[in-house]
């Protein structure tokens, strides 16, 4: 049960954190201020464990979740600061073309069956299958090529990558367009798989670490704001939920129903064959 608790919770807050960073930021600089704002995660994902492990060698169980506990009251504390601009505002700011549209109340096959909605969607699901089985069959694999290499190292050189770009890609995507922004953290996913089915040295890990760090770091924030161009402010967390589902989903199945269906065929070929599905990503999109 807590399990679930928890995981409804991060759901429910991705979905209307990104809403709301959509909601408050001027429309020209709409990607480069998610760019910034979904910084928060990546920056939290590297302080947890870290400040988790410590607390945990030096100190007891109690303590370790006393303190995440005072970390989500002081969240629910600042989260209470916040003013959401009404309904009517957020008409004012919209798109024009997205204003004189006159579905302002879609529902869920309304908007999964609308190409603006299901494409994102779809790219999202096929790239979520590719990092699960990733994930969790990277280790496996480096044990069978015989790489005496950390795999934490992959994660966090993709991290820094990650963290990196969004700096750069955000603010771009407002000047140049988001689509060229998705392409390009697609055919980075592409060459990251092609250098991990290659790999037979150190550095080319380190690359594919580096190409894999870029694609994700681009590709959730320019999508976020790509499909916010595409929506009213009425409908925003709905279709923000149904999207960015496409790449949870895609997570759940990566490991445990693509991996497993391709494990036969051989490390090399399973992730051959993830990188596939970035090309089909690609041509879809």
């Amino acid at each position: 049960f807590r399990r679930v608790l928890f995981r409804s919770s991060i759901a429910a807050f991705t979905t209307g954190y990104s809403a709301l960073i959509v909601d408050l930021s001027p429309p020209k600089q709409k990607g480069e201020l998610i760019g910034y704002m979904s910084l928060a995660v990546p920056i939290g994902m590297a302080l947890g464990p870290a400040l988790g492990g410590f607390l945990q060698e030096y100190t007891s169980y109690q303590i370790l979740f006393s303190v995440s506990a005072i970390c989500g009251i002081l969240s629910f504390i600042l989260a209470l600061q916040i003013r959401e601009l009404n309904s009517f505002s957020l008409q004012k700011i919209d798109f024009p073309h997205v204003r004189q549209n006159q579905h302002l109340e879609r529902n869920f096959w309304q908007i999964i069956t609308h190409p603006s909605f299901s494409v994102p969607t779809i790219v999202l699901l096929l790239i979520g299958c590719l990092f699960g089985t990733l994930t969790t069959y990277l280790p496996l694999y480096l044990r069978f090529v015989g790489l005496n290499f950390n795999v934490g190292l992959f994660y966090t050189i993709a991290a820094i990558a990650s963290f990196a770009v969004r700096f750069i890609a955000g603010e771009a995507s407002d000047r140049y367009g988001r689509g060229l922004f998705v392409t390009i953290s697609i055919i980075c996913y592409i060459v990251s798989m092609i250098l991990l089915t290659l790999v037979e040295k150190n550095l080319t890990l380190i690359l594919s670490a580096l190409f894999e760090g870029i694609g994700g770091g681009m590709l959730i924030p320019i999508i976020l704001a790509l499909i916010s161009d595409r929506c009213t402010a009425t409908e925003r967390g709905k279709v923000f939920a149904i999207c960015v589902s496409g790449f949870d989903v895609g997570v759940a199945l990566g490991g445990p129903v693509v991996g497993s269906l391709l494990l036969d065929f051989g490390y090399r070929w399973m992730f051959t064959i993830t990188g596939l599905l970035a090309v089909i990503a690609l041509i879809i999109f």
